[in-house]
């Protein structure tokens, strides 16, 4: 066999083999051919040479389960699975770090961004909605990054997207089992999205000053790109349905409420609580 010149089938039939010639130069093979393009992708999602270069090596073994997992299929080139795989090790490696390191923002954004991509597939394809997909993708997205930030977690499935949709997937099946048998939304509990964007709508009627401003501002700063985006469109009077456009969103302006109510959960959680209570309506002051 010419292995400088391998092919996806026979590198996948070299790897299933496990321990071996083949298996050792098809690894080889691996790095030295698709290492580069692996660099590129991660450092188009904000990474730097420091922290990819001790990605390779979990990465790698990552890939090699993942590729032997008995639900795997390729589905596409075989290097997009390894650039995934050193991806997996590139994040979470990041993930621990303290705030404020670049490698941990860069991670927790590709985090947020893939992952939702990865709950907008499943639960389409299980006969979900676009919102019933955002909603899965919030209820499971901190609390998937807590199991795996424990220091006993292991990777078995060699892929945090099938981690990841295995979550969705049963948060979404959950949801089913607990929806109302009428369409009454009467009772809107505290700290459901309607109260959250009560909260958004008064924050452009109160005037901060410049401390409070740079708290607003610094939380403002904590947030992935994408709620930073939703919630600066919000507050400068943008409305919801050009908000939709601007995000493709099919759902039109109740999409972009829902969004903007889950992004203005994250906005509260971080902030003070004195300065959530001057954002609170007070009685008597009308709606917008």
């Amino acid at each position: 066999m010419d292995r400088s010149n391998w092919n996806d089938d026979q590198l996948l039939e070299a790897i299933r083999k496990g321990a071996g010639e083949s298996y050792e130069a098809a690894l080889q093979h691996i790095f030295i051919t698709w290492s580069s393009g692996a660099e590129t992708f991660l450092k188009k999602n904000s990474a730097t040479v420091a922290d990819i270069e001790p990605a390779f090596a979990p990465g790698l073994v990552y890939f090699v389960c993942r590729v032997n997992s008995p639900n795997f299929q390729l589905s596409g080139p075989l290097e997009k699975t390894f650039q995934f795989a050193i991806a997996d090790a590139w994040m979470l490696a990041g993930l621990p770090k303290g705030p404020g390191n670049r490698h941990r923002d860069a991670a927790f954004i590709y985090a947020d961004q893939h992952w939702r991509d990865v709950a907008t597939r499943a639960i389409l394809h299980l006969g979900g909605t676009m919102s019933e997909a955002e909603e899965a993708f919030a209820l499971s997205f901190q609390q998937v990054l807590d199991r795996m930030l424990k220091p006993d977690f292991v990777l078995h499935s060699g892929s945090t997207d099938a981690y990841f949709r295995r979550a969705v997937e049963n948060r979404w099946r959950d949801m089913q089992k607990r929806k109302p048998a009428t369409g009454d939304m009467t009772h809107i509990p505290a700290g459901s999205e309607q109260n959250e964007e009560i909260l958004a709508d008064e924050i452009d009627r109160v005037t901060l000053n410049e401390t409070d401003q740079k708290i607003l501002q610094k939380c403002m700063d904590r947030l992935d790109d994408r709620c930073r985006k939703i919630l600066t469109l919000a507050f400068q009077g943008t409305n919801m349905e050009r908000i939709a456009e601007i995000f493709d969103w099919k759902g039109g302006a109740q999409v972009a409420r829902n969004q903007k109510g889950k992004c203005m959960k994250k906005l509260m959680d971080l902030l003070p609580p004195d300065l959530i209570e001057k954002f609170k309506p007070k009685k008597g002051r009308p709606r917008k």
